[in-house]
C-alpha cells in the first residue's frame, strides 16, 4: 500500500530573485499547480479538474446499450432546444442589463445637471456641492457592487473571461457557474458603469452568458427549499455536455455584447475550446444568433421602432458611413499597430503588478471593498477636475441627424438645439440633454467653465458612459478636440482604467481599451489629415484602427476581434487594415508580456494548459514528468481503505485499479504499484461506496469497483515525450494519464500540475524553458 505523498511547493531555482526569473514560493496539490507571481504571497488554489472524456465503465455500457436510435433524435432535439433557450436567456439578461444602467445613469445625471444648474451666475465655490454628489453617488454604487461580489460571490470579480477560459480548458472552479455569481456579475456590472469606474459590461456578458448555459444544461432548480427538475435535460448533466454548452453561452456573450454571432463563436474557439465539431459550431452559431436577434427585438422595442431592427447588440459603433482607405494609409496604421501594441503590453505590466500588490497587501474584504471605493472617489475626483481644468469650449449647435454630410463627422445621436436667450438674462440652462439614442449612451452639452452659448468639450467625453464617450470619439468632426486634450486624457484614463481592473468588482476591460485606443487614434488621425490633405477628413477610420489595435494589444486576440469589428460597423471593406493592425499589435505585445487574461491566470494559480506544448523539450520524457508514489485501488478492495483514502486524501481525483499491490523493489530503476486493470476517478469511488453502505456496514468487507472503474483508460510507456503528453491532455480534455511499464504496471501518473511544471517563453526576443522545481516546504 503507497503512502500519502508529502505536501510540496513549487519553486522557480533559475536566477533567485532576478526579474527574468523571480522567486516564488507556491503550493498545490493532486492535479492543481499555483503558477509563479512575483513577489505574492499565495495560498492554495482550490481548483480541480474535468474530466471531458468519457469513462467507459462497465455502468456506462450498459446505458449505451439501452439507447435507441428515436432516443438519440430527442436527445439532438434537447441539445438544439437547449441552445434556443440559452440565447434567449442571454438576450433577457443584457437587456435588463442595458435598462438598468440606461435609467439608473439618466436619474445621476440629471440629479447631477439640477444641482450645476443652480450655480449659474455664482462663484466657483458653488460648484463644490454637485462635485461632492457626483462622488458620493459613485462611491455609493461601487460600495454595493464591490460589496455583493466580494462578500457573497468572489468568482463574479473582474470580467470572467480568465476563468470561462479555465473551465473550457478542463479547470473545475467551484462556484464559478452558479446563480448566485450570475446575480453578481449582471447586477455588480450595473452598478460597476453607472459608478462611474473605467470599466465596461462587454466582458461580464460572457460569463453571464456561460452560467445561463450551464444552469438550462442542468435542468435543475432551486429557490430556498423549493426545486425544480427537467427530467427530460438529465442526459445533458455530464461534464463534456455542459462544457459544449458553456461554449455556446460565451459566444452568445459576445453576440448580445457587439451584435457579433459570428465574432462570438470565434471568440469561444479562440480564447479556449480545443473541442469544437461540426455540429457543436452550427448549435454556437444558433445561440448566438438567437441573443443577437431577440435582444435586438427587446431594445428595438424599447425605443419605439421595433421593425427596424437596428440594434443588435449593447454596443455598435454606429454609422461609420464611407470609411474606405489609400494604399499609403496602410503604413499609417502599422504604425499605430506597433504602437496599439505597445500601450498594451503597458497596461498588462502596471495592471499585473497592481493587482500582485493587491492580493499581497489587500487579504480582508472590508479592505477590498474599501479600494474600490478609493478608486471610485478618485475616478470621478480626476475627471472632474479634467472638465474644469482643461479649457477646450465649442458653440452649442444644433444636429441635423438625417444629414448625409455629417453622417461620418457627427455624433449619431440628436442633441437638443440652443435657443438664443435675446433678452441676454441669466435663466438658462448650462447643459441639454442628448436624446437617448440607438445604443443607450448617455450624455449631456455640460458648459462647465465655457462661456455663455458653449459648452466644454471635455465633459462629451467623460459626462456619459465610456460606451457614450467611444462613440464621440467616432463619430464628432476631426478637429472637434485638440491635440492637448486628447494627450491629458489619454493618460489620465489609461492610468485608471489600469487601476481599475482587477479591483473586487464586476467589470470589463473592452470598453476602456477601445476608448483609450480610440484617443490616441484620433490624435494620429489629426496629424494625418493636417500633414496629408489628401487622406481626407475621415477621421472615424483612425478612431477605430487605434481603437481595435489597443485591445489586440491588451487581450491579444486576433481572429475574433477582428470579426467583431466587423460586424460592429456593418461594413467588411475595413477587415484587411483591422486584420493586419491586429495581427502586429500581437506581436508587438507578444514581445513584451503575455495577454492580459493569461497573466491574470497566472496570478490566480490555475494550471492552464496553452494551445501549444513548450517548444524544445522532446527530450523530457514521460519518467521526468510523472508523479510517484501512486495511491493505488484493487479491483477488490476493503470498505474500511476506501473509506480512509476518500476522507483523508481528498486531494486525490483518480486512482489506478490493479489486481494486486506490489512491494518496492529497489533493483527497478522506478517502483512499481501492480498490473493495471482500470481506473477510478473520485466521484465513482464515493458512488461505490453508498452503494455498498446501503447493504453493508462492515468496513472489514470489500467492494467489488469492476462496474464503477473504466476498464479502457488511456496508458502511456515511460518513453513518451512531453509535446505527445500534452497534447493528449489538451485535445482530449484529459484529468489523469497513467505510466506503464512494458508489462503494464504501474509507474507513475500525470495530471495537469505536472505538466505546468514545464513552461517555454519567448520574452523581448529570447527563448527561454524552464522547470518548476518541486522542493519540500
Amino acid at each position: 500500500m503507497s503512502v500519502r505523498p508529502p505536501k510540496i511547493v513549487v519553486n522557480d531555482a533559475d536566477q533567485p530573485g532576478s526579474p527574468e526569473s523571480p522567486n516564488s514560493v507556491v503550493s498545490f496539490s493532486d492535479d492543481v499547480v499555483l503558477q509563479k507571481a512575483k513577489d505574492s504571497s499565495r495560498t492554495p488554489s482550490v481548483a480541480k479538474s474535468h474530466s471531458y472524456h468519457e469513462i467507459e465503465n462497465k455502468q456506462f455500457l450498459e446505458k449505451q446499450e439501452k439507447i435507441t436510435p428515436a432516443r438519440l433524435q430527442k436527445i439532438s432535439l434537447i441539445r438544439w432546444l437547449v441552445n434556443f433557450l440559452v440565447g434567449a436567456y442571454v438576450a433577457v439578461i443584457a437587456f435588463l442589463v442595458y435598462i438598468l444602467i440606461k435609467y439608473i445613469s439618466k436619474a445621476k445625471f440629471l440629479g447631477l445637471y439640477a444641482l450645476t444648474e443652480k450655480c449659474e451666475g455664482k462663484t466657483w465655490a458653488c460648484l463644490f456641492l454637485p462635485g461632492f454628489v457626483w462622488v458620493l453617488i459613485n462611491c455609493a454604487l461601487i460600495t454595493l457592487g464591490s460589496y455583493l461580489v466580494t462578500y457573497h460571490a468572489p468568482h463574479a470579480a473582474g470580467s470572467g473571461i480568465p476563468q470561462i477560459k479555465c473551465y473550457l480548458n478542463g479547470i473545475r472552479l467551484p462556484g464559478l457557474l452558479s446563480l448566485k455569481t450570475m446575480i453578481a456579475k449582471a447586477g455588480g456590472v450595473v452598478l460597476s458603469v453607472t459608478g462611474g469606474l473605467a470599466c465596461g459590461k462587454e466582458g461580464p456578458m460572457i460569463h453571464s452568458g456561460a452560467i445561463c448555459a450551464s444552469g438550462m444544461a442542468r435542468g435543475d432548480f432551486s429557490v430556498g427549499k423549493c426545486k425544480a427538475e427537467i427530467k427530460a435535460f438529465k442526459p445533458l448533466r455530464s461534464d463534456p455536455e455542459r462544457r459544449d454548452f458553456v461554449a455556446a453561452g460565451a459566444a452568445s456573450g459576445v453576440s448580445a455584447a457587439f451584435g457579433a454571432p459570428i465574432g462570438g463563436v470565434l471568440f469561444s474557439l479562440e480564447e479556449g475550446a480545443s473541442f469544437l465539431s461540426q455540429v457543436l459550431t452550427w448549435r454556437m452559431l444558433f445561440s448566438s444568433m438567437t441573443a443577437s436577434l431577440l435582444l435586438n427585438i427587446f431594445m428595438s422595442a424599447l425605443k419605439g421602432h421595433p421593425e427596424n431592427m437596428s440594434n443588435p447588440g449593447l454596443v455598435s459603433f454606429g454609422m461609420m458611413g464611407d470609411i474606405s482607405y489609400k494604399t499609403f494609409e496602410l503604413p499609417i496604421f502599422m504604425v499605430m499597430a506597433l504602437i496599439g501594441g505597445l500601450s498594451g503590453a503597458g497596461f498588462n505590466f502596471l495592471n499585473y503588478h497592481i493587482t500582485v500588490l493587491r492580493r499581497k497587501y489587500i487579504k480582508e474584504n472590508w479592505k477590498k471593498v474599501a479600494e474600490a471605493v478609493l478608486v471610485a472617489a478618485s475616478s470621478a475626483i480626476i475627471l472632474l477636475v479634467m472638465i474644469f481644468s482643461v479649457p477646450n469650449c465649442s458653440p452649442v449647435k444644433g444636429y441635423n441627424a438625417t444629414s448625409t454630410e455629417n453622417m461620418t463627422s457627427h455624433s449619431i445621436h440628436k442633441r437638443a438645439a440652443v435657443q438664443e436667450n435675446s433678452h441676454g438674462n441669466d435663466n438658462h440652462s448650462d447643459m441639454h440633454t442628448i436624446h437617448y439614442g440607438e445604443h443607450g449612451d448617455h450624455g449631456y452639452m455640460f458648459r462647465g467653465n465655457c462661456p455663455y452659448g458653449q459648452h466644454n468639450r471635455m465633459a462629451d467625453i467623460l459626462f456619459k458612459t465610456p460606451e457614450g464617450g467611444l462613440h464621440a470619439m467616432l463619430h464628432e468632426p476631426w478637429d472637434y478636440w485638440d491635440f492637448k486634450t486628447l494627450a491629458i486624457l489619454f493618460v489620465v484614463y489609461h492610468l485608471l482604467a489600469t487601476w481599475t481592473y482587477g479591483l473586487m468588482v464586476s467589470s470589463g476591460v473592452f470598453i476602456p481599451s477601445l476608448l483609450i485606443g480610440g484617443l490616441y487614434g484620433r490624435i494620429i488621425g489629426m496629424a494625418v489629415i493636417k500633414l496629408l490633405p489628401a487622406a481626407g477628413t475621415n477621421i472615424g477610420k483612425y478612431v477605430l484602427v487605434g481603437a481595435a489595435c489597443q485591445l489586440g494589444g491588451t487581450v491579444r486576440m486576433t481572429i475574433s476581434l477582428t470579426v467583431i469589428v466587423i460586424e460592429c460597423t456593418g461594413d467588411i471593406t475595413f477587415g484587411l487594415p483591422i486584420m493586419l493592425s491586429l495581427i502586429i499589435a500581437k506581436w508587438m505585445g507578444d514581445f513584451f508580456n503575455p495577454g492580459i487574461y493569461d497573466l491574470h491566470i497566472e496570478i490566480l494559480g490555475i494550471p492552464l494548459l496553452p494551445w501549444e506544448p513548450p517548444e524544445m523539450c522532446y527530450d523530457v520524457k514521460a519518467r521526468d514528468v510523472m508523479s510517484t508514489p501512486v495511491f493505488t485501488m484493487r479491483k477488490t478492495e476493503l470498505a474500511n481503505r476506501v473509506h480512509q483514502v476518500l476522507n483523508e486524501g481528498e486531494y486525490l481525483n483518480g486512482f489506478p485499479v490493479v489486481r494486486e499491490y506490489e512491494t518496492a523493489d529497489n533493483e527497478k530503476a522506478y517502483s512499481t504499484y501492480g498490473k493495471l486493470c482500470g481506473f477510478i476517478t473520485q466521484e465513482q469511488l464515493k458512488a461505490a461506496l453508498e452503494q455498498h453502505d446501503q447493504h453493508y456496514s462492515d468496513l472489514e468487507a470489500t467492494i467489488d469497483l469492476e462496474p464503477f472503474m473504466d476498464t479502457g483508460p488511456f496508458t502511456i510507456l515511460e518513453d513518451v515525450s512531453l509535446p505527445k503528453i500534452f497534447k493528449l491532455f489538451r485535445g482530449l480534455g484529459m484529468r489523469h494519464l497513467t505510466v506503464v511499464d512494458e508489462d503494464n504496471r504501474v509507474i507513475g501518473i500525470i495530471t495537469r500540475q505536472d505538466l505546468a511544471r514545464y513552461r517555454s517563453e519567448v520574452h523581448k526576443g529570447k527563448f527561454k524553458f524552464e522547470e518548476l522545481h518541486v522542493i519540500k516546504e
